[in-house]
């Protein structure tokens, strides 16, 4: 079967894939397949682009292939649809094999057709939607010849940084920041190529309602080719551990002994890890105490809330002091920059806080290696093609033994990124390694989760969790590597799983069920308990829906801005060429009461207040 994994036809950027071998596309893991007959789109130019889509009766956007929802990024399961990449116009082809230090551009005009422009006036860069975040941020970092010599960076950046910016953007992906939220909320500007080839060009000065469809649009409303986002300059950033000492061990190795440890005890949540001290000393939380936190977070902004307090709102979530001593509790409240890794089988916690120092990093600033250098498919890029089969990544059934092993050999590896430290803003903030990128590529399959719990019920939400993670059926047997907590504040955009309030984030990978063969019961049913229990949202580009989100409601998901975005799809693409293959596109309405057509209630500003976004029922 020819595979395309969320954007499967793509330039490899993973150093070292094996072009010479002869294939031409490259699945990041070759899992998430789209039928053979959908085609491929290899525009080298944006006027190619908007040519295709035209074209094609059914059209979507495909990355770097770091999507985990068949349904949503497969533009069709016939001959009519294809899936265009955008990381092979020849501008952005020629970057990414040949990543351009910015001092060449010392005393010359950067040329008009140069895939990263930098705004240094105006504190913006405007970067074709095919790059990725990784090589901006290295180009932003460098970019210090002329205004700002310390060189500049995103505000908030992800975990994950080879996604392309474009994609990044419309799937509300995030890193963890209260003042920034995600990598949407630093947009400035878009352009958008529309069902009928023409470009549009959207801002929130110049049609506040479409841009706020657009800016999170999953590529429902067209082809995003290029954003304009804000930008500011590096700055001393300081990361501190909030711990006290536990111990860690990593147990038996599954290498040395292939009995299952499943039946051992793990520690409860208010124990301390396993007692035999092999590996030195670690500083972590328990997740009682982790957990207890959040509440008083949640708690703190509740209680605000419901006075109409905006400026206790803010202190709850906002990082305001940090405290004199490990024994002090006072300050530890806020959740702004704030970050979490929880490692379910020992119980164990490590958060890592930030705060901004006045100050440029000065000596500070040692800028990210360069990384080997990607190479760029061969052969024509202009022209449609069938796909090209590639092999999944190889099942790895180490990963089905002994989860205390695996979770505390994650953790171990994770002690260099949460050290306490003062770095540049580039790389004080929690993100994955290209190097790291590599290995989990190829090292075993998985699957990634992620989901949206509003804060305001965020610390309930991990209290109840925890007590079936930790009770009689076992659920923390389920992971591998720690679950990634993160905190984002409220932004506008009608799809946003923080549109309606700040949100806690939790990132959750299933390795277990592709190297076992057999379904990972434990690991599904966390993600039931925060879908049923904690009311949490899904990340628009991960995994989980099929499972955990059949017969969408949008209605009911997203109250407030469902039928808003429903009548920018009324105007944009009203025929559903950017439908993709998901039933979960629907919108109705009523007057009240009787039902009537959605276009009906849709007005220049959006839906209107007259009118009742209405369940779908056809399921």
């Amino acid at each position: 079967m020819g595979r395309l994994l969320a954007a499967a036809t793509t330039v490899l950027m993973l150093a070292g894939a094996a072009l010479a071998q002869g294939t031409n596309y490259k699945c990041r893991q070759g899992f998430f397949e789209c039928a053979d007959v959908v085609k491929v789109g290899r525009p080298s130019t944006v006027e190619e682009l908007q040519a295709m889509v035209a074209m094609f009766p059914q059209v979507k956007a495909s990355g770097v292939g770091h999507s985990w929802w068949r349904e949503q990024f497969c533009a069709g399961n016939d001959s009519r649809a294809v899936n265009i990449v955008t990381t092979e116009q020849q501008a952005v082809l020629d970057f990414m094999a040949a990543p351009v230090d910015p001092q060449q551009w010392v005393g010359k005009q950067v040329p008009a057709g140069f895939p990263i422009q930098v705004n240094e006036l105006d504190e913006e860069v405007t970067v074709a939607a095919g790059i990725t975040q990784r090589a901006l941020l290295d180009y932003l970092s460098d970019y210090k010849y002329w205004k700002q010599r310390s060189g500049w960076t995103l505000p908030a950046f992800s975990w994950f940084l080879d996604q392309t910016i474009g994609g990044a953007v419309v799937t509300a992906t995030h890193g963890s920041s209260m003042k920034y939220a995600s990598l949407a909320a630093q947009l400035r500007r878009l352009k958008l190529v529309l069902a009928n080839g023409t470009m549009l060009e959207l801002s929130p000065k110049s049609n506040p309602h479409l841009f706020m469809a657009a800016g999170v649009s999953v590529g429902r409303l067209g082809i995003v080719t290029e954003v304009t986002l804000k930008i500011k300059p590096q700055q001393a950033v300081q990361r501190r551990l909030q711990a006290r000492k536990m111990q860690l061990e990593l147990g038996p190795s599954p290498w040395l002994s292939v009995g299952s440890v499943a039946g051992d005890k793990p520690p409860s949540a208010s124990d301390a890890c396993p007692p035999l001290p092999r590996y030195p000393l670690v500083q972590e939380l328990s997740f009682q105490d982790f957990a207890a936190q959040v509440l008083e977070t949640q708690e703190a902004y509740n209680a605000a809330k419901q006075a109409n307090d905006v400026d206790g709102m803010r202190r709850a979530l906002f990082q305001a002091s940090l405290p004199a001593s490990a024994a002090s509790s006072a300050g530890w409240l806020a959740v702004d920059e704030t970050q979490a890794f929880w490692a379910l089988p020992t119980a164990s916690v490590q958060r890592t806080d930030y705060e901004h120092l006045d100050h440029e990093p000065l000596a500070v600033l040692l800028n990210a290696f360069p990384a080997s250098e990607p190479v760029a498919m061969s052969g024509p890029e202009d022209d449609v093609y069938a796909q090209v089969e590639k092999r999944a990544v190889a099942a790895n059934s180490r990963m089905a033994l002994n989860s205390r092993f695996w979770s505390n050999l994650y953790v171990t590896q994770l002690r260099n990124k949460v050290a306490a430290g003062t770095f540049e803003s580039r790389k004080a903030f929690l993100s994955m390694a290209e190097s790291e990128t590599q290995v989990t590529s190829t090292f075993a399959p998985y699957d990634q989760y992620e989901v949206a719990v509003p804060i305001s019920r965020a610390g309930s939400c991990l209290m109840e969790v925890g007590k079936e993670v930790y009770g009689d059926a076992k659920l923390w047997d389920g992971a591998r590597t720690p679950f990634l907590v993160r905190f984002v504040t409220e932004e506008d955009f009608y799809l946003s799983p923080t549109t309606d309030g700040p949100a806690m984030y939790v990132n959750m990978e299933d390795y277990v069920s592709r190297s076992s063969g057999r379904p990972n019961d434990q690991f599904q049913r966390i993600m039931q308990l925060f879908r049923q229990r904690c009311g949490a949202r899904l990340h628009w580009g991960k995994a989980g829906w099929p499972q955990h989100a059949k017969c969408f409601k949008g209605s009911i998901e997203y109250p407030s801005t469902w039928c808003s975005f429903g009548c920018a799809v009324q105007e944009l693409d009203p025929q559903g060429k950017f439908a993709s293959e998901w039933d979960g596109w629907k919108w109705s309405a009523t007057l009240n009461g009787n039902p009537i057509p959605l276009a009906s209630c849709c007005t220049s500003k959006g839906f209107s207040p007259s009118c009742q976004c209405a369940a779908r029922t056809d399921c």
